[in-house]
């Protein structure tokens, strides 16, 4: 039973979901039921039982929209935000849970509980690797590598020398004539030049 304050949370809102930037809001209505006057202060609390890695108070995940203390006439509600921001580098997948307490200034000993308030952090998607990329480019450098390597060092093509007998080069063969039967070469005589007359 609720002592100076009546703390609610509207229908369905014990669990929220985050948006995608890990960020969400949930509404906690407090009525001053004390039948006087009084001045209260809104805190986070940690759920019992929660370990300090699952503790989003602690890692001050979660915080209320100021002011957080205010003045209740008799029979006043107040709304108060509890806002919630994950830190995306540092979160651990999993649930978490809080919840908003309201206390008397006065007497900051006394108060009374809220509702708790879960929220989960999904597995966060790892970019596609590119480690195949990395894989084919050294593998077309190494074949790059290895043609290069061996144009360099192949050996030139040398001119193919003439075949020789007894290591000297061959000389070309002379055709001799054809002769025809029946018939005899003829030997053609030289001409002797007829000597001119002195003038």
């Amino acid at each position: 039973m609720a002592k100076f304050f009546q703390i609610n949370i509207p229908e369905g809102a014990s669990i929220v979901k985050l948006d995608s930037q890990g960020r969400a809001a949930v509404q906690y209505t407090v009525r001053n039921v004390s039948a006087a006057p009084i001045d209260g202060r809104a805190v986070l609390a940690s759920v019992p039982g929660a370990i300090p890695a699952n503790d989003p108070v602690q890692k001050k995940w979660v915080s209320i929209d100021p002011p957080a203390e205010r003045h209740f006439d008799k029979d006043k509600e107040e709304v108060f935000t509890a806002k919630i921001a994950v830190a995306a580098k540092s979160a651990q997948p999993g649930d978490y849970t809080f919840r908003l307490d309201v206390a008397s200034v006065a007497v900051p000993d006394v108060g009374d509980q809220g509702p708790p308030v879960r929220f989960t952090v999904a597995q966060t998607q790892k970019p596609p690797s590119k480690m195949w990329l990395w894989i084919v480019l050294a593998v077309v450098f190494v074949l790059a590598l290895g043609v290069g390597i061996w144009l360099a060092v192949r050996p030139k093509p040398t001119a193919t020398p003439t075949p020789t007998q007894g290591g000297k080069a061959t000389e070309p063969v002379k055709k001799e004539p054809v002769k025809e039967p029946g018939k005899e070469p003829v030997k053609k005589e030289p001409v002797k030049e007829q000597p001119q007359p002195k003038k």
